[in-house]
């Protein structure tokens, strides 16, 4: 018996042996077809990446020659400067896959100089003060008073540290904040250790997506009310670099508190003797300043000056200035960020028509459309819906929300301003149609042939003096046509 006994505990062990080693092995062949998957999309979009920087090359050149010619009215030089954040944008995230092809590869290495890196740090994170101040965000940075110097690569530490301030405050609503905090900690007499701790408040990052968030090509939010378009590559391209510097980047959130990105960085120290600072290229520098609206605005103070107003909602603020900017120059264009604000705007103005993006933080445009329509003061409002989504089934979504049109981007600005001018005209006309209509017509009401006829010929009388501001109840009753009915006055 206990010889049978040992025998099956024995088989039950090596059956669960067995097993445990199957699962691992499924386990290794998922991990090795995922890490596949990878190479193969970093090796096209390298490829790509490749030929897309040709024509780029050739627009920003083309751009340059424009901006460089003398007396360029104001209107296009703000178009030209729309144009160069635009393809420098482009151009960035390009530049990004490539970066992650090398990595992959083991071809691209670190370049140090020696600098301050105390005063890099600083510039880098000041350069998103505006657009900290343009979206109502507080943003704090503390930093060492001490200069440290050190070998490092300016690109890439930007790199790094652009992705994650960006991240921050693409996912850090208004009346929120982000911090930036470094500490420098010299670990021994060549290497200092350097921590740079994001932190924001924003919407946080539910504990299911918060292991993947640095893996490539990963969205951890699909829907339609997400903050930003995302790519999948800068958090990912953050990490490996990171690593390529013998460092770490850590990251904790709480879902709707908010997340710190902590980056751990080892720099060899430099000679005190070099006192020149390697010239810093900020990309992301650019990009806090693209999120700025250029040109002049519209406000709400020159409305008497208008009797047509649009309300432009997107999320995109070059998008949203661009619409704006190539409506009719006799229209007001009104503009919000987001749908929540949209919805309080049209409320309040109730404007004559809307644009609205579909894909926007907090509500989307279709929830947007279907609040809009279904609300009995602005149901009559006609609603543009502006999407990157071309399938059918989006624009029928968007259609059976009572959206009155659909335009799929990219779209051409005269063909927006004539579908607005149209629906306008439209409106306008059946506003004129139904102000014209009698609405008491007498011919349809059963009364007696006498009464019929005393009350045509009172509105007669009526629109014979409709000029006449003295026309008046006594005027009325003196009227011929109206004087009376079996021997009674009007008046």
């Amino acid at each position: 018996m206990l010889f049978a006994g040992a025998f099956v505990l024995s088989r039950r062990v090596i059956i669960n042996r067995e097993r445990l080693k199957a699962d691992l092995r499924v386990k290794q062949v998922e991990s090795e077809h995922l890490h596949e998957m990878d190479r193969m999309k970093s090796r096209f979009f390298a490829n790509i990446s490749h030929e897309f920087r040709t024509p780029l090359t050739l627009i920003l050149g083309t751009i340059d020659e424009l901006t460089a010619a003398k007396r360029i009215p104001d209107e296009r030089g703000r178009r030209y400067q729309l144009l160069r954040r635009s393809a420098q944008r482009l151009l960035q995230l390009i530049n990004q896959l490539l970066d992650l092809s090398r990595l992959e590869a083991g071809s691209l290495s670190l370049s140090e100089k020696p600098g301050d890196i105390v005063y890099f740090l600083r510039t880098l994170a000041f350069s998103f003060s505006s657009l900290a101040e343009r979206r109502g965000i507080s943003y704090h940075c503390q930093l060492p008073e001490r200069a440290a110097w050190v070998y490092f690569d300016a690109d890439k530490l930007e790199k790094i540290m652009g992705n994650l301030l960006s991240n921050a405050f693409k996912f850090t609503p208004e009346g929120k904040r982000v911090q930036l905090k470094c500490t420098i900690e010299p670990q021994t007499a060549v290497v200092t250790c350097v921590i740079i701790s994001i932190t924001d408040t924003g919407i946080g990052i539910s504990p299911d997506q918060l292991p993947r968030i640095f893996d490539r090509f990963y969205q951890g939010d699909n829907s339609m009310t997400r903050l930003y378009e995302g790519s999948g590559v800068g958090l990912a391209l953050a990490k490996e670099l990171a690593e390529l510097h013998k460092g770490r980047i850590h990251a904790e959130s709480v879902l709707g508190e908010g997340s710190v990105f902590t980056v751990d960085l080892r720099f060899p120290n430099a000679p005190e003797s070099a006192h020149s600072q390697p010239e810093f290229a900020l990309e992301n520098q650019s990009e806090a300043v693209a999120a700025e609206e250029v040109g002049p605005q519209n406000s709400l103070t020159e409305e008497e000056n208008f009797q047509t107003k649009v309300l432009v909602v997107e999320d995109n603020d070059d998008l949203r200035q661009f619409i704006r900017e190539n409506l009719p120059v006799e229209y007001l264009a009104l503009g919000a960020e987001n749908g929540i604000k949209g919805w309080e705007i049209a409320l309040n103005t109730l404007p004559d028509l809307i644009i609205s993006d579909v894909m926007m933080p907090g509500m989307d445009g279709i929830t947007l459309c279907h609040q809009l329509k279904k609300h009995p003061v602005t149901a009559h409002i006609p609603v543009i819906l502006l999407t990157a989504r071309a399938d059918t089934e989006d624009r029928i979504e968007g259609l059976l929300t009572g959206a009155d049109d659909y335009i799929t981007k990219p779209f051409q600005a005269r063909e927006l301003s004539v579908r607005v001018r149209n629906l306008i005209e439209e409106r306008k006309r059946l506003r004129e149609y139904f102000r014209r209509e009698v609405l008491v017509q007498p011919v349809q009401v059963q009364i007696p042939s006498a009464d019929e006829k005393f009350i045509q010929k009172v509105m007669d009388a009526v629109e014979a003096h409709l000029a006449d501001p003295d026309f008046d109840v006594e005027a009325l009753g003196r009227a011929p046509n109206a004087a009376s009915k079996k021997g009674c006055r009007v008046a």
